[in-house]
């Protein structure tokens, strides 16, 4: 630490200079931010490819193959710890360990048919596959676990949820009262008693969420005509879970924000008129903790995305050659056209089911000129 002094109206005045900045103020006092850890060291990650570009038939036929594995060892995590530690209680440590496998395939095909027309059509499908393969002792109670399994003995990959399976509503008091479920109410979300005992707790949550997709994939398709141009981009997962956080607001008056405006699913919840409703019975006061994490919330997030499509026209020669340039392409073009999603997705869009921006439409024009 080094020190500075200097006057002030005749004042001797003793400053710490903690930037090394030749000046600094006298500070009123110091706090502990975090505790070392004299056995933390740097993550490793290894990784081994494979991969294999091809051409077929006069480069007609085209495509890439490639596949790999990823280990990731002793990740750096910064964990929750014990508020009885005090100030300072927070401390880097080595966490989990994982593993990535994955593989993309890609093919495309082009060529010139006898009328003119230039074609390329190309698409991949990849996916990755994931799991914990080492959890240490310090950190473990940092992640999701059930009462029998932790990420590890499941094998299930980094970000995966538990929570309790929804088993309908209830439909009558005496439901209620044979459920050994603590608040429980007419028309509110059942939960499974999974171990069988006859009451509804923490030992009845299992693995609820994947975060990893089945696979992803694209599809581009290129054309031309004469001095026109037509291009198009498709793109989507299968697979997909998503945690619909929208429902918080969509399916529940008294979760957050009791008495603002609420989605229009509401108007369909669960009433004694209304029993084939999946949607719980509307209430002022959340007594029966149905915000808690369950397969409620749970949902089919698969979808394919027209990402873009572009129209575009070459000006020709002769028409360029007036204006001396020696090249013009006007264009129209269009971009998140479309969405097919699953039909028991209940939020708008697959990629925001947690209040993100949305990905807006939008349209555009333009004119690309060379001199």
């Amino acid at each position: 630490m080094h020190f500075s002094a200097g006057y002030v109206h005749g004042v001797c005045e003793l400053s710490y200079d903690l930037r090394l900045m030749g000046s600094g103020v006298f500070p009123s006092g110091f706090r502990a931010t975090q505790s070392q850890n004299n056995n933390l060291k740097w993550e490793t990650t290894e990784q081994y490819n494979f991969g294999l570009d091809f051409t077929l038939f006069s480069s007609s036929i085209y495509g890439t193959f490639d596949t790999y594995i990823k280990n990731v060892k002793d990740m750096l995590i910064n964990p929750a710890y014990l508020g009885s530690m005090g100030e300072g209680g927070a401390s880097w440590l080595n966490g989990p360990s994982l593993r990535n496998w994955g593989m993309e395939f890609a093919l495309g095909y082009r060529g010139t048919t006898d009328f003119g027309l230039r074609y390329n059509v190309n698409g991949n499908v990849d996916f990755f596959r994931q799991r914990v393969t080492y959890l240490p002792e310090t950190t473990t109670g940092s992640y999701v676990h059930t009462a029998k399994q932790n990420l590890v003995e499941a094998k299930k990959p980094y970000g995966s949820i538990v929570g309790y399976v929804v088993d309908g509503l209830f439909q009558s008091r005496e439901e209620v009262l044979a459920a050994g479920q603590e608040n429980a109410r007419v028309g509110g979300l059942k939960y499974a008693d999974l171990d069988g005992n006859g009451i509804i707790n923490e030992q009845d949550q299992t693995w609820i969420f994947n975060p990893v997709p089945n696979f992803s994939w694209g599809l581009n398709v290129d054309l031309g005509y004469k001095d026109f141009d037509f291009s198009m981009f498709w793109q989507g997962v299968a697979g997909q879970d998503v945690y619909n956080d929208q429902k918080f607001q969509t399916d529940f008056y008294s979760i957050t924000d009791a008495g603002s405006n609420k989605g229009n699913r509401m108007l369909d919840a669960w009433t004694t008129a209304n029993r084939g409703s999946d949607i719980p019975a509307l209430t002022t006061n959340n007594v029966g903790n149905e915000n808690r994490a369950s397969t409620y919330f749970v949902e089919n997030g698969s979808y394919a995305k027209l990402r873009q499509v572009q129209i575009g026209y070459n000006l020709p020669e002769n028409l360029l050659k007036k204006v001396s340039m020696t090249s013009a392409r006007i264009y129209v073009s269009g971009h998140n056209l479309l969405t097919l999603k699953s039909g028991s997705l209940t939020c708008s869009d697959p990629e925001n089911p947690r209040w993100m921006y949305p990905n807006s439409t939008s349209f555009s024009f333009g004119i690309q000129t060379s001199f």
